[in-house]
């Protein structure tokens, strides 16, 4: 029976080892782009070659069914948490994995203490109620997970508009570790050596398939993910090279003085500059402090103020070229803005009528 155990060992070891040596070597696109999706993947590479690697030192020794029960149980409580971890990265960006990590490095360290206690300075049975109330812990834990898990997933799932291409996957993975998780308990609650050389192949065969199914989602969610940040910056991108041509035609608008023109309308002008109203509008209250009409009329004043300065026309004439349909609502405007009347300004400038 040592004998079996030792090769069922050695193969789960060459397997779990080439899952974490496949998903080191595997093609992921973008995986460097995505949030935390290197993160999750060395998680399952760590699991991988930690679960072979210690049952190979495991069955190495000269074992006693308490060993192999001690060590199913601190396994047991290892895996979980990497494994959980693993999952929870890619499901969530704002997860607080610091304190997760903490918090559960505690829970672990105080778990495999009291186990160790009980085994080896307790001298503890694998017969009695105090192991079957050790083996509760593990199922606290478990339900902790499972329950952690669900909430994120249908947090997630809320958020993830196509949920339907790989909702499925995930869902099918978690089961995968329910089922490993089950299979587990069961062997701590009935252990043999013939119950786990079967937990060696269960795991081999689950292993290998979460690990497959793993690497499908990984290159999955990177490629959705990757895709949206994409969009989403080159929206970003397109917004602002509209800002920039907006701003350059309306600039181009006032050199050539069409604020002159008649009736001249916010809307009419984003029209002629290739935007909507609303942006139009925003656009000169952040960067001229007025609304439109003040704005233009601000416009026509200084360029009235310059005609008066520089040329000999009546003041009819000026209100008319720049813009205004009457002479009385030039003069309001232009001594609501300059403090003087067009005729004032044009004494003080040296000009006459």
């Amino acid at each position: 029976m040592i004998q079996i155990v030792l090769c069922l060992e050695i193969v789960a070891f060459t397997a779990l080892v080439m899952s974490a040596i496949f998903l080191a070597v595997a093609y992921i696109p973008h995986e460097r782009k995505v949030l935390n999706v290197k993160r999750s993947k060395n998680l399952v590479q760590l699991a991988s070659v930690l679960l072979g690697s210690s049952g190979i030192v495991l069955v190495a020794q000269n074992y006693q069914l308490r060993d192999i029960t001690f060590y199913v149980q601190v396994m047991a409580h290892i895996e979980s948490a990497i494994l959980i971890l693993a999952m929870i990265l890619l499901l969530t960006k704002n997860f607080n994995t610091q304190k997760f990590v903490f918090t559960q490095s505690i829970w672990i360290a105080a778990c495999i203490l009291i186990l160790y206690g009980y085994y080896y300075v307790y001298k503890g049975s694998i017969q009695n109620g105090w192991y079957y109330l050790l083996n509760c812990i593990y199922i606290i834990q478990f339900f902790f997970y499972f329950f952690t898990y669900k909430h994120l997933f249908e947090t997630w799932r809320n958020k993830k508009y196509q949920y339907g291409k790989y909702g499925s996957t995930i869902k099918f993975l978690w089961l995968l570790l329910n089922l490993m998780a089950t299979f587990v308990m069961s062997m701590l609650f009935f252990p043999s050596r013939t119950l786990f050389s079967v937990l060696i192949v269960f795991y081999i065969i689950t292993f290998i398939t979460f690990t497959i199914l793993f690497y499908r989602l990984l290159i999955i969610l990177n490629i959705a993910d990757f895709e949206r940040e994409y969009q989403y910056n080159m929206k970003g991108r397109d917004k602002a090279s509209t800002q920039k041509n907006m701003e350059s035609a309306l600039q181009g608008w006032i050199e050539n003085k069409g604020f002159v023109e008649r009736n001249i309308t916010i809307t009419t002008l984003a029209k002629q500059l290739g935007t909507n109203r609303t942006y139009l509008s925003n656009h000169i209250n952040e960067n001229f402090g007025e609304n439109f009409n003040t704005w233009i009329n601000q416009l026509r004043i200084k360029e009235a103020q310059v005609l008066l300065e520089e040329s000999n026309r009546s003041l009819h004439e000026i209100a008319d070229s720049v813009g205004f349909t009457d002479l009385p609502h030039f003069s309001r405007t232009f001594k609501s803005v300059t403090g003087q009347s067009p005729s004032a300004w044009r004494k003080q400038s040296g000009k006459s009528e």
